[in-house]
């Protein structure tokens, strides 16, 4: 115990310069050191949405019944959690980040000056820059970027559905009208062979008394059938064959009329804290870097007085050698 206070005592003016070296850096880092300041704010989904103009405009959207995937997409682009959920994921979107960062080119701006993390329904946002007073103005500009950018996302995500639900409609009315062709024509030519037997058979009017389970309407006669067969071969309207036709018509009309304005203010999003300039920097303070140069500095100081003893020993034992 007394050798190691003689190596502190007869070490001492080292110690010191050691721990004035560690003081003096770490009160040169805390002058440089640039202050950092952070600004934060809590955002929330809207429980009531107001999108009272928005609906208006979807109305004949909402009125129209399929079972299309298209269709039930374009139902959810626009519901207050599909729209703050997209607004969400880009307020976290490192290319939404550099987008804003490169727009403020002279603020200073990096990916990790913008953090947003999500806590249930809530999105805690924090901005840090190196000026106390416009933290708080950057990170309201970042909000009201990200929203800008959210309306311009959804427009053109409800735009593309929308050109996929009329192609889909399309396709579906195709189709639907190629099985009412087949089913006249097949119709046509079942009426046509009934037709060549009761003309076989000198059956010219409709037998009243016949059998109501017939393969062929031959008991019909000539006449019925023929004009029945000309009224087949004359429709153009095939929802008088399959009535879903006129449906699937009235949805592709119906689509084709609406057209959503891009100006409209969309609300899906609200403060829950709104944002504050910051009245003190981040840690470390500069005092908290004397302390932590003070610290380091005693640790530094003790580690050279050991390792000067050690090699003076080293040397000791060599030289008796």
């Amino acid at each position: 115990m007394l050798l190691q206070q003689n190596i502190f005592i007869k070490n001492k003016k080292l110690m010191l310069s050691v721990l004035i070296t560690f003081i003096f850096a770490s009160i040169i880092i805390g002058l440089i050191k640039e202050k950092k300041w952070t600004s934060s704010a809590v955002i929330t989904a809207v429980v009531n949405n107001e999108n009272l103009e928005l609906r208006k405009q979807l109305l004949p959207l909402l009125e129209i019944e399929s079972n299309l995937n298209s269709y039930n997409k374009l139902k959810e682009i626009y519901s207050n959690n599909y729209l703050y959920k997209i607004f969400v994921d880009l307020l976290e979107s490192n290319e939404n980040k550099n987008k804003f960062i490169k727009l403020k080119n002279n603020s200073g701006l990096t990916l990790a000056d913008i953090t947003v993390n999500r806590n249930n329904s809530n999105a805690n946002i924090t901005l840090t820059t190196n000026n106390n007073k416009v933290s708080k103005d950057l990170l309201i500009e970042y909000v009201d970027f990200t929203k800008d950018n959210t309306e311009k996302y959804i427009v053109n995500e409800f735009n593309l559905t929308m050109l996929q639900f009329k192609s889909e409609l399309k396709l579906k009315l195709k189709i639907e009208n190629k099985k009412a062709i087949n089913k006249i024509s097949i119709e046509i030519k079942r009426l046509e062979i009934a037709y060549k037997i009761a003309k076989a058979s000198n059956l010219n009017k409709s037998v009243k008394q016949c059998s109501q389970i017939n393969i062929l309407p031959v008991f019909l006669g000539t006449t019925v059938l023929k004009y029945e067969i000309k009224y087949l071969n004359n429709i153009n309207d095939y929802e008088i064959i399959i009535p879903e036709i006129m449906s699937i018509k009235q949805n592709i009309k119906a689509v084709s009329n609406i057209k959503i304005a891009t100006m409209i203010p969309f609300v899906f999003y609200e403060y829950q804290k709104k944002p504050v300039s910051p009245l003190t920097s981040n840690k470390p303070t500069f005092k908290i870097m004397v302390l932590f140069g003070i610290v380091f500095g005693v640790l530094a100081s003790l580690l050279t007085v050991f390792i000067k003893e050690q090699v003076l020993i080293n040397r000791s034992n060599k030289t008796r050698k």
